[in-house]
């Protein structure tokens, strides 16, 4: 039922999870679906960081997954900080952050390294607080002799890596601050889509 309303500050916004616009829907009723609505509020968190914000909507995220009206993590990838986890992720194939650290369901991973973003890697596994001295399989001796000789063992969240994209050119950071000053694309994570990071020239069309 849609109730009357002549105040035209009121706009009532239909929420589904349809990938177009319901057909049904009046022309008046403004329409969205769950993956824009994220969208946006991914956009607008990376843009007002707030920690609070955050985990708001963090935890709203993980209610509509829940309630099975949300579940883009086919599209998602993480984008990190990486002069360290690069290197390693073009060698070795995993990234190594500490433990606890909240990352949203993805299925690839890019490093924002030197200003620019060059690799797109598959994630083929995610492990939670584990000591990677014990992953064997995964990391081999020679990266601890190598990377890591005083290694203290700790937990650290884990992603086992798979390189399937290299992009040429590279998508170069074009972010400035208010001042007009360049800064840093992210200095911890952030994310887009699959589709985004494959089109992109620059850093300021990876946002929602």
């Amino acid at each position: 039922m849609i109730v009357e309303d002549r105040d035209e500050r009121n706009k009532l916004i239909y929420i589904t999870t349809h990938d177009k616009r319901p057909e049904i829907l009046p022309q008046e009723i403004i329409w969205t679906n769950w993956t824009t609505l994220m969208n946006i509020l991914n956009d607008y968190q990376q843009d007002v960081p707030n920690p609070v914000l955050s985990y708001l909507i963090e935890q709203f995220e993980l209610l509509i997954t829940s309630l099975g009206l949300y579940d883009d993590h086919e599209n998602h990838v993480i984008i990190v900080g990486g002069r360290w986890g690069e290197p390693i992720a073009l060698e070795y194939n995993f990234y190594a952050c500490q433990g606890g650290r909240s990352f949203k369901n993805a299925k690839y991973l890019a490093f924002y390294y030197a200003q620019r973003i060059q690799y797109l890697f598959e994630i083929e596994k995610k492990l939670e607080n584990v000591d990677i001295r014990e992953l064997k399989e995964y990391v081999p001796e020679e990266y601890f002799a190598k990377k890591e000789p005083l290694y203290k063992p700790e937990k650290r969240t884990f992603f086992k890596l798979k390189k399937i994209e290299e992009f040429s050119p590279a998508i170069q950071n074009d972010s400035f601050g208010k001042t007009g000053r360049r800064i840093a694309f992210t200095q911890g994570q952030t994310y887009t889509t699959l589709e985004r990071i494959r089109k992109a020239k620059v850093t300021s069309e990876l946002r929602f």
